[in-house]
């Protein structure tokens, strides 16, 4: 065992360690390349898994693999696609006339009352206490409050077109 002295770990010269630092930073590089389109991989795989059993069964019947191929494709995009492409555009109807109701409500609802109650109106003389700058006679909520729920709903009706 003469020569065990000089073993000091896993990287005996500094080069190795160097060597292994720059390879752990391009590998983390490497990630931060790929992170971005992770979800898409991930169900990109998912789809091919659900899916090869439909080409593999048209393939037998077929015996062309790109007959198959594209028979499966246009399978699994009716099965898949289409109907995701309707729930995703029914959800933002249904947000774009969610915000219509809310907007009726609001022009509706008296911000006064609110403001009127007993925790509010302490919470605005603390307000007018401590924060001087601040003019809540001037704010008004509910106008604000309109035209937040305004832009959100020409955002949703341009989404679903």
């Amino acid at each position: 065992m003469s020569g065990s002295g000089n073993f000091r770990g896993p990287f005996r010269d500094i080069n190795s360690l160097f060597l292994f630092l720059l390879l752990g930073y391009a590998l983390y590089l490497a990630f931060l390349l790929v992170e971005p389109f992770l979800n898409t991989l991930i169900i990109s795989a998912v789809v091919c898994a659900v899916a090869y059993p439909i080409f593999f069964w048209i393939h037998v019947r077929v015996r062309r693999r790109s007959l198959a191929a594209l028979c499966s494709t246009c399978i699994i995009g009716v099965l898949l696609i289409i109907p995701l492409f309707f729930l995703t555009w029914g959800l933002a109807v249904q947000g774009a006339h969610s915000l219509a109701a809310l907007q009726t409500w609001m022009l509706d609802f008296k911000m006064e009352d609110v403001l009127g109650q007993g925790y509010m109106q302490s919470l605005l003389d603390w307000v007018r206490d401590n924060l001087p700058f601040v003019k809540v006679e001037e704010i008004n909520i509910q106008a604000k409050l309109m035209v937040y729920s305004e832009e959100f709903a020409q955002y949703l009706v341009g989404f679903s077109k």
